[in-house]
């Protein structure tokens, strides 16, 4: 018998429904930095006028919209997300945190960067990411991004430019985001729409998540 989502009156906690679906094994996605570097001169190219094309200012608090709503809407459609960051609630909304370690310089992931020469092609300026011109830019978006994600990146762009203030609360602080406690990871599992968060849904996507390349 397949096992499904008690109701939510009764199930007040990510770990909660998790354990009564009887996980264990969660569904956990490798983190991509190229993937990640790939969609910022994406999101570069799309928000910069011609006279800021190398000087590119892209608002932090914006980028990690974007990329939660590019992330959230790939994996729906895909069953996989494009930087494989995790996300975790913030009072402000989901957080990249892998995304912000690799910005911030964390050894572990810039050294998956060799075509960037181990460096982080971007920099945090204040509030803002800007490219890091100290080292050159031989980095083309299409060979590390896919049809698919280019789509779901754009959408989110057109979308984050259309939210009004609660529209924003909805789409950054759905019930995923209200279910998980405050600096906890989000689990992907309760992005699933409810009639696909089964055991044994949930079983085939962390299987395949492990064996994900993004």
């Amino acid at each position: 018998m397949v096992k499904t989502l008690a109701p939510k009156s009764s199930l007040s906690t990510s770990r909660q429904i998790l354990d009564a679906l009887g996980v264990r094994d969660r569904i956990v996605f490798p983190f991509s930095p190229r993937k990640v570097v790939a969609a910022l001169h994406y999101l570069a190219d799309l928000r910069s006028s011609p006279r800021r094309v190398e000087h590119p200012l892209l608002r932090l608090n914006w980028v990690m919209a974007v990329l939660w709503l590019a992330d959230v809407r790939h994996f729906l459609a895909l069953e996989r997300p494009i930087t494989g960051s995790r996300y975790q609630a913030f009072p402000e909304g989901p957080v990249p945190v892998d995304v912000l370690a690799l910005v911030q310089g964390h050894a572990l992931w810039v050294s998956q960067l060799s075509e960037t020469e181990y460096r982080m092609p971007y920099e945090l300026q204040d509030a803002c990411l800007t490219r890091n011109l100290r080292i050159r830019f031989g980095y083309k978006s299409a060979e590390f991004l896919g049809e698919s994600e280019q789509d779901a990146l754009k959408a989110a762009v057109a979308k984050a430019k259309d939210l009004k203030l609660n529209g924003r609360d909805a789409a950054l602080r759905g019930e995923p985001f209200q279910l998980t406690p405050l600096y906890d990871d989000i689990p992907w599992e309760l992005l699933l729409p409810a009639k696909k968060r089964t055991q044994a849904v949930i079983n085939r996507l962390s299987a395949s998540a492990r064996r994900a390349v993004l």
